[in-house]
């Protein structure tokens, strides 16, 4: 994976994540945020699939060479996004290699716990790895409000609660869980194609992605359901 950060034209409507591409091949870019000269500061991650062990960590986050991906996306130009320029009007771009961990048994040890990246390190899929820290927060801090005599107890409920489904998460992203789709379509139309709807219908896209949103836990009707942990009796509100 190659990040960078470049000032481009807004696309979409200027606030419209995108993805392009499939498992070995592969563009994500979102807006981070408007320009004062009506541009958008957008970030922008390139993915080619290869064999072989990644780089040791002594050599992640490192800044590299754009020639050494740029010629994969030479021809990715869009009425809407110019990809080759990007690439060219980058400063800096920095490597990172696309890896996880198999998930572990335990995460609390006393009056120790783990949360986050510590907690299930996952491949990048659905932004998951730090959408799933903030809820690992909010739930953590639930349980210690429920039982702020027993903090060794809370920090047990805290991982009955959370470790089983990030388990889920991390094995179902080395799938990519609904990012499939992308990979369906590559598939099943290697070629191109001139709509969609023949080569995916719309009733598949939405079952796989209520699916990942399920078992993500952001479904409409769960999400709508779960008592808010900030109004929770004992658990304070921070506002900035």
């Amino acid at each position: 994976m190659w990040r960078t950060a470049v000032a481009v034209e807004a696309w979409l409507g200027g606030n419209t994540m995108t993805m392009i591409g499939h498992r070995n091949q592969k563009l994500v870019a979102y807006p981070i945020r408007a320009l004062p000269d009506g541009r958008v500061l957008g970030n922008f991650i390139f993915e080619l699939g290869q064999s072989g062990d990644g780089p040791p960590r002594e050599e992640w986050n490192r800044r590299i060479d754009k020639a050494k991906f740029a010629h994969a996306f030479a021809d990715w130009k869009f009425d809407w996004l110019d990809v080759p320029a990007l690439i060219e009007a980058a400063d800096s771009i920095f490597e990172f290699p696309k890896v996880d961990r198999d998930p572990v048994e335990r995460w609390s040890f006393g009056r120790v716990t783990l949360l986050g990246d510590a907690a299930h390190p996952m491949h990048p899929v659905g932004s998951q790895a730090g959408s799933q820290a903030v809820v690992d927060g909010r739930v953590l801090a639930k349980h210690l409000a429920d039982h702020p005599d027993r903090p060794e107890f809370a920090l047990q409920e805290y991982e009955a609660e959370r470790l089983p489904p990030m388990r889920d998460i991390c094995l179902s992203n080395r799938n990519l869980s609904h990012e499939i789709i992308m990979d369906l379509v590559q598939e099943r139309a290697p070629n191109g194609f001139s709509d969609i709807d023949d080569v995916i219908p719309a009733a598949e896209i939405a079952q796989r992605a209520e699916a990942f949103r399920t078992r993500a836990g952001f479904d409409v009707t769960s999400l709508n359901a779960r008592e808010s942990h900030s109004r929770h009796r004992g658990c304070p509100v921070h506002r900035a």
